[in-house]
């Protein structure tokens, strides 16, 4: 079954780092090779996509993409909605990102990698998730992050708790856009900006509370998040302490959870769930 905003978002504030055997009634098996050590995430902000101008969006994606060379894209119009919505919410964090103290630097090489992550509808064809992960990297460049400087991640069935898991034990600096879309156009999209502490400095005074302190309701989203993401954070926060309802098997390594996209345009694939 597709995992609804809700369910999503669930996961991603519960902050639930389980290894694969991890299940109720299945004892936790020894990990293959000893993890880095787990980095703190902060919330720097988060944004939904809501009341988002679907024309307009359609319009400066097509031409984009035929400035660049791109071709035209035929998608439905549930794609559009809900990539309109998902353009908002990346656009709004985007203005975050652009005040990152590094991008004052005269060398790029200062910066970290911004992780862009984009959960996506499952059913979403091969091309239509690429032209999607490409444009929503766009929005992140338009605010002034160096296109060299963006790892772009849209692949098919990726879980929170999988990306989460990574970024916490990544040993690059941490900052990243963690983006997820409803299964329906009318479930909006919803975006997390999450920095670990030495980046989050570089962002803004803050203060940035710790992800896991708003999953456990320890925290508030902070005066950085705006409405509606606020409410909906601080919501979603006092039931994130909730089991998932199933288990989620961990990747391997953080590399596997956070493969690239930065491929040519995939082929269609046939849809599939990301409960």
């Amino acid at each position: 079954m597709q995992a609804s905003l809700k369910d999503i978002f669930l996961s991603v504030l519960k902050f639930w780092p389980r290894r694969k055997g991890a299940a109720a009634g299945k004892p936790a098996q020894p990990a293959a090779a000893a993890k880095p050590p787990a980095i703190p995430l902060r919330l720097i902000g988060a944004a939904m996509g809501e009341h988002a101008q679907e024309a307009a969006v359609k319009a400066e994606m097509s031409a984009w993409m035929k400035a660049s060379g791109q071709g035209k894209l035929d998608a439905s119009p549930e794609f559009w909605r809900t990539l309109a919505q998902a353009t908002s919410a990346t656009r709004e964090l985007a203005a975050s990102v652009g005040a990152h103290g590094g991008l004052a630097q005269p060398s790029e090489a200062a910066l970290p990698k911004l992780q862009l992550i984009a959960l996506l509808p499952a059913e979403w064809k091969g091309p239509w998730r690429d032209a999607a992960g490409r444009w929503l990297q766009h929005q992140l460049v338009s605010a002034g992050w160096p296109l060299e400087r963006i790892e772009r991640n849209a692949r098919r069935n990726q879980h929170p708790t999988q990306v989460l898991t990574a970024l916490k034990h990544s040993t690059e600096p941490c900052l990243a856009v963690l983006l997820a879309c409803g299964a329906q156009a009318d479930e909006g999209a919803a975006a997390l900006l999450l920095a670990d502490s030495e980046q989050a400095a570089l962002l803004g005074p803050g203060p940035y509370p710790l992800l896991q302190s708003v999953a456990e309701g320890r925290a508030d989203p902070a005066p950085h998040t705006p409405a509606p993401g606020c409410a909906l954070l601080r919501t979603l926060a006092q039931q994130a302490i909730k089991p998932l309802p199933v288990a989620v098997p961990m990747a391997a390594t953080a590399a596997d959870a956070l493969h690239l996209d930065q491929a040519p345009a995939a082929q269609p694939l046939h849809a599939a769930s990301q409960a």
